[in-house]
């Protein structure tokens, strides 16, 4: 349902299935959780992804990198930095989509040399970002920079961005 873009469908779903007695348990595993997740980040509605994740934890289903990143994208959707930050504080390994929801989450609190430092992470062997995914990360620091009016750290940052040899 996802993929058809319809997710208020796929969250109904969800809960008609979650409600039932004889369905119940099929949706107590992280995959399914991750899908509704996704469904309501796609509705930027953070709170709900942020209920579906405690309703995980009250079953004992442990999330995911790929649910944690979809409560991230919910709470990012709907300009909740904060929130952003902190679900990404909590990804033990993340990867190149997680650290580049990471530097927007704490670019969008000003954090900005918080961000960079994820970005800077990016060298040699360690590097699990993709190109894309670094250039829109600077991208994204340097613009909330120049929106907050930090043009020493907007400058910084594309110095770094131009030292890195991007």
């Amino acid at each position: 349902m996802l993929k058809a873009n319809k997710p208020t469908a796929c969250l109904t779903l969800f809960e008609s299935a979650g409600a039932s007695s004889t369905t119940s348990s099929i949706t107590d595993n992280a995959y399914l959780y991750t899908i509704a997740i996704t469904a309501a980040s796609r509705l930027k509605d953070f709170e709900r992804a942020i209920e579906l994740l405690s309703r995980m934890a009250a079953k004992g289903v442990k999330p995911n990198l790929k649910t944690l990143t979809a409560v991230a994208g919910a709470c990012l959707a709907a300009d909740q930095y904060d929130l952003a930050a902190q679900i990404y504080d909590k990804i033990e390994d993340p990867d190149g989509y997680a650290m580049c929801q990471g530097v927007e989450a704490l670019s969008g609190t000003g954090a900005f040399s918080d961000a960079l430092k994820i970005l800077q992470s990016q060298k040699g062997k360690s590097q699990v970002m993709t190109g894309k995914h670094i250039m829109k990360s600077y991208k994204t620091i340097i613009v909330d920079s120049l929106k907050s009016r930090d043009l020493v750290n907007a400058e910084a940052t594309f110095a770094n961005l131009l030292r890195q040899g991007f």
